[in-house]
């Protein structure tokens, strides 16, 4: 199973980064400078937060971790 210790981290580093931008662009951006995503990972990753949030994602994250799927069909 993966750690889940991680979201934790995750979320205080991505609020510490972008927690107050408003522009979508500039937090792709910065998901690809401060975070080592690629811009194709980081657009996606933007695309998920608007369609479903961070209910969905949350479940969804949990899910994941529960069944030990890490990068998914996409390799991301």
């Amino acid at each position: 199973m993966i750690e889940s210790g991680n979201l934790e981290v995750l979320v205080q580093e991505y609020t510490a980064s972008v927690g107050n931008v408003n522009d979508w662009a500039t937090v792709e951006l910065a998901l690809v400078e401060e975070h080592e995503w690629t811009p194709e990972a980081a657009a996606r990753l933007v695309e998920l937060v608007h369609r479903y949030g961070s209910f969905v994602l949350r479940n969804a994250a949990a899910l994941a971790l529960a069944v030990g799927i890490e990068d998914g069909n996409d390799g991301m």
